[in-house]
Parts: C-alpha cells; structure tokens; sequence
C-alpha cells in the first residue's frame, strides 16, 4: 500500500526510504548533566571531559572497558558486543564488532581509525542494556575518551559526527547556529548549511550557572558524491 507523503516532503521520505542513490538520513542525539559555567563552552555528551577530543588524523588503535564485569562475552547481564562505526586513515566508512570483557580493557583491532561517528551496544545478556559505564578511549591513553554509554543505556549519547570522504579550515569550529535557552525552555535551530567531507559537527553550551540539564539532536542528510553526481 503506498504511503501518503505531504508534497513539501516527498523527496526527505524518499531518502528515508532508502529510494534516493547515494543520499542517506543521518541524525545524532547528545546529552550532558551538570552543565559548567566553563568560558569556552561545554560539549553536549555523557563522557566526563569538558571538550569531546578527535583523534589523530594519522589514525588510532582504541581500547573499551566497562565498570561491570557484567558486561562481558560470556556470561553477561549487560553488554555482550558493541560495535562501532568509524572512518579510516583514508576517511572511508569501516565497522567494527568487539566483544566485552568487563572491566578488563579490549583493544580493535583496527589501528587506523581516524574518528568514530557511532558508538552502541550490538548484544546483550538478560539486561538488556550496559550493567556499568561503558567508555572507548585513546589506547595508551585512557584518559581520552571518545565515546561513553552509560550504565543502563545501549548508545554514546555524542552528538559529535564527521562527514566521510574539499576543503575545510583545520582546527576551527565555524559556529552555524545559536538559540538561548532559559531555564525549561527549549528551542530550534533552524539552520541548513552544507558540510564538506572531513568537517566535524558538535554541539556545545555555553551556561551562565552551573548545574543545568542539557539534551539535543540533530539530523541532515548525507551525500556520497560517488553516486550523486
């Protein structure tokens, strides 16, 4: 039966129907609790640190570890495999399947990866969801986290993605949107710009007191030149 679509809307319908070459739906949902008054501003994701880092453009190997020994291959409760979504020392698309071992750190065996768009747990035990914190850091360095799921969650809540395989100003973040938010407010950024390849998109807050509550999300669409040209 076919589906009714709003005219206005017929050609994003058709995306997400996967009916349009070369042209996908991508979308990220981020949050942050306890909101700083830090003066450079604060990004939106459940790690710890103040500002997401990105890794090496050389390419990295990376390491994941939970707080639970319930997040294991074996025996689990909580997660039994992640799997994460991440582009290459070439910027190309590549997956990878790891399985957990609680709390004892499990290198990829990738060593190339240049950033990690997504991040979430593939099986899990009778819980269904992480039975601790779930990080993937920096092998080495396990202080530079990348990605967090939270204990009781299945997904990095980190909003931070980088458009695959142009030229674009290294190490700045051009700012494409503002909205202030006041107290339970929420609000819309009605922005719509073009990101070439290798340009990162994050989402950040500045607050005037500490202790806020913040969750956002976004989403666009993705267009693989090889297909659409």
């Amino acid at each position: 039966m076919p589906i009714a679509t709003d005219a206005t809307n017929t050609y994003l319908d058709d995306v997400c129907r996967g009916l349009v070459p070369g042209v996908t739906f991508w979308s990220a949902l981020g949050e942050r609790d306890n909101v700083g008054t830090t003066s450079t501003g604060e990004d939106i994701w459940r790690g710890s640190a103040v500002l997401i880092p990105t890794p090496s453009t050389s390419g990295e190997q990376m390491t994941i570890v939970s707080t639970s020994q319930a997040d294991n291959g074996t025996s689990a409760t909580g997660a039994i495999t992640v799997e994460i979504h991440y582009l290459d020392a070439q910027f190309m698309e590549q997956e990878e399947v790891i399985t957990l071992d609680g709390t004892t750190p499990v290198n990829t065996v990738a060593t190339d990866i240049t950033f990690v768009n997504e991040f979430y747990i593939l099986t899990t035990g009778s819980g269904m969801v992480a039975a601790g914190a779930i990080e993937l850091y920096k092998t080495g360095a396990a202080s530079t986290v990348y990605h967090h799921i939270d204990l009781g969650g299945n997904v990095s809540l980190n909003p931070k993605r980088m458009v695959h395989q142009t030229h674009v100003v290294p190490d700045v973040f051009h700012f494409k949107g503002s909205v202030y938010l006041n107290q339970s407010a929420s609000g819309h950024i009605p922005a719509r710009f073009i990101c070439p390849a290798k340009t990162v998109i994050k989402v950040t807050s500045w607050a005037l007191a500490a202790g806020g509550e913040v969750a956002v999300s976004w989403h666009g669409l993705l267009y693989d030149a090889r297909k659409t040209a």
